[in-house]
């Protein structure tokens, strides 16, 4: 399929997507390793640690450029999941969608994923300095007021996504095929979903 940039204006062949939440040793930190995988190896009895689930990643990478992957560590998988089911909720509903980071604490990443009208979505990693807004999730019963997050996020969307925080390690609006975040989102919640179960730390 042929598509648009909505970053350049120029024809590209369709973006494949690349996200996948992923798990460290709990004993050594080391070996961010995806999810699928890891259940892959312990349904077949070859792996032989058990995973931290206090502290996750995920591999983002679209077209083959990768945007997030071992150098992010964001903290609680089951906090992560209850926002990806969330966030495939919204987006099938053609609504924009945030992801903040597990990590309890504030200066830590969001993502932000924005639906646009030809199948492609938008994927943008800030900061939010804010202590009420930044404290909080997009989903409540968590910290913060979700409410005070999807506020600022919209009255500050542009400085957000502009430089001096696009200049980092953070991106801003990069477009990704709609279709595939949606099954990625709903694949990811389905796996990080068995691998807590596993390990007696069901999402209740």
């Amino acid at each position: 399929m042929i598509r648009t940039s909505l970053l350049t204006g120029h024809i590209f062949e369709q973006l494949h997507l690349r996200f996948q939440l992923a798990i460290y040793d709990r004993e050594t930190g080391n070996v961010l390793t995806p999810i699928s995988e890891y259940l892959h190896l312990y349904q077949e009895n070859i792996v032989t640690w058990q995973p931290d689930t206090e502290h996750c990643g995920v591999f983002l990478a679209v077209d083959g450029k990768e945007l997030m992957a071992d150098d992010w560590s964001l903290g609680d998988l089951k906090l992560i999941v209850l926002q990806c089911e969330a966030a495939y909720r919204r987006l099938v509903k053609g609504q924009e969608a945030i992801i903040r980071s597990g990590v309890l604490e504030l200066s830590v990443p969001f993502l932000l994923l924005e639906p646009q009208d030809n199948h492609a979505t938008l994927l943008s990693l800030f900061l939010i300095e804010d202590s009420k807004a930044g404290f909080a999730f997009p989903i409540d019963h968590i910290t913060g007021d979700s409410q005070d997050l999807w506020s600022y996020v919209h009255e500050h969307r542009e400085q957000l996504l502009s430089p001096p925080t696009a200049a980092l390690d953070y991106f801003t609006r990069v477009p990704c095929p709609s279709d595939e975040l949606v099954a990625a989102l709903e694949r990811e919640t389905a796996l990080g979903q068995q691998l807590l179960n596993l390990f007696d730390k069901p999402i209740s």
